[in-house]
């Protein structure tokens, strides 16, 4: 379960938000691609190389962004 603070950043490496989101890195990094996911930081300035991070921040601001669905039983 993803648990995002309410009074301070946190920051989360792709391992750790896959497994909060119940999602494949490999999912993280097809959303990144796409340009679809949350927003995230890269600490090099190339296309490759470096760490990635996504913000608690990020993470709400795209989490809030998606459409939610509701069903009637």
């Amino acid at each position: 379960m993803l648990t995002i603070p309410n009074d301070r950043l946190t920051l989360w490496s792709p391992e750790e938000l896959a497994k909060a989101l119940g999602v494949k890195e490999q999912t993280l990094a097809d959303w990144r691609t796409a340009r679809t996911g949350p927003a995230f930081i890269r600490t090099s300035k190339g296309q490759r190389g470096g760490r990635i991070y996504y913000t608690s921040n990020a993470v709400m601001d795209w989490l809030q962004s998606l459409p939610v669905t509701t069903t009637t039983n």
